[in-house]
């Protein structure tokens, strides 16, 4: 079968091996053609929940979001967001539909994401991660050199741990 469907699958090795700005996967949507961002950089952390509604399909914003196939949309005085934002550890896939969707998602005119998490099985797994972005590592900036100002200090430390497995056995992950 085929589909006139816009859109990008970004799956679990992508997300390991593409760089993450600020550790969230959902700014990898701005791979998928037909999107721009125009939110603010500084909400782009992974506990900020309005990280994604900053992309814009055709130039309208707020796109429809899933999870495991429910909504993850919540209102925060009165303003749309995304209800959980789970770290990037724990994303198997997300596909972000632009343009050409289908009725199971037409709720929204601005695209679609939809996000699979990472499920468990009969056998513990764990990771965990440690990334680190200094300021020693880094150069000046073109404009701050003409200036004669300092390189401005950047420190980003970010860690975290999963653990999946059986909470009964053969029952229940």
């Amino acid at each position: 079968t085929g589909t006139g469907t816009l859109s990008q699958l970004i799956d679990s090795t992508l997300i390991t091996q593409l760089p993450l700005g600020d550790g969230t996967a959902y700014s990898l949507a701005r791979l998928v053609p037909g999107t721009t961002f125009e939110g603010g950089y500084a909400l782009q952390r992974p506990m900020d929940n309005g990280n994604l509604f900053g992309e814009r399909v055709g130039g309208v914003g707020r796109s429809g979001v899933t999870l495991d196939g429910s909504s993850n949309v919540v209102n925060v005085s009165g303003t749309p967001a995304m209800g959980i934002s789970p770290p990037a550890e724990a994303i198997q896939e997300f596909k972000f539909e632009a343009a050409a969707y289908d009725a199971q998602v037409g709720h929204t005119g601005a695209g679609a994401l939809d996000l699979a998490l990472k499920s468990g099985g009969n056998d513990f797994h764990a990771s965990a991660y440690y990334f680190n972005r200094d300021d020693s590592r880094s150069a000046n900036d073109f404009a701050s050199n003409k200036a004669g100002l300092a390189k401005a200090p950047r420190n980003y430390y970010r860690f975290g741990a999963t653990v999946s497995g059986p909470v009964f056995k053969n029952k229940t992950f």
